[in-house]
């Protein structure tokens, strides 16, 4: 379990913290404050949303939704249904939702706008293609991730079933 340590010999912990211990028993707690899910083109993978979910139990942290839809792609309708589904789904599970949007334009360009007035989470989920994050070439693919992941202080993690 993640937590802090309160006190020099307490076996208290808190959940929702990170801890590291430096020189002996003294423990620094960094707050783990919130999960990213991102998707693209209307579509959230269930395995995505479930370990969102599960992340943030156990580390006491809140999961906002991002879904990029390029200007031209129809996805519109389909992908407020799928944020919706996701949104209900995480709430339904007790993990505090934070922000929920739709963003449309350039992918690269809107993801980081989007940064740029959040809150920092503190890991991104990935929550489309599985592919685009594992393929050996994912720098030059070209994806609009690649291009940014730079850019991003944090990890990004891509979920799969167990056994896929």
């Amino acid at each position: 379990m993640i937590g802090r340590q309160s006190g020099h010999g307490s076996d208290r912990w808190e959940a929702g913290s990170h801890c590291r211990q430096r020189a002996g028993r003294e423990f620094v707690m960094t707050s783990i404050g919130s999960i990213m899910l991102v998707s693209e083109d209307g579509a959230i993978r269930p395995e995505s949303v479930a370990y969102s979910v599960e992340l943030a139990r156990r580390l006491g942290a809140s999961v906002s939704i991002l879904m990029l839809i390029a200007v031209s792609d129809a996805a519109g309708g389909e992908g407020e249904r799928t944020l919706r589904e996701a949104a209900e789904t995480i709430a339904a599970q007790g993990i505090r939702l934070g922000s929920s949007e739709i963003r449309r334009g350039d992918k690269a360009s809107e993801f980081l706008k989007h940064l740029a007035v959040s809150a920092s989470p503190s890991t991104i989920v990935w929550g489309s293609d599985r592919e685009v994050l594992t393929d050996r070439r994912f720098k030059r693919s070209g994806h609009w991730l690649a291009k940014v992941a730079g850019q991003i202080h944090c990890p990004i993690v891509a979920p799969s079933l167990k056994g896929a």
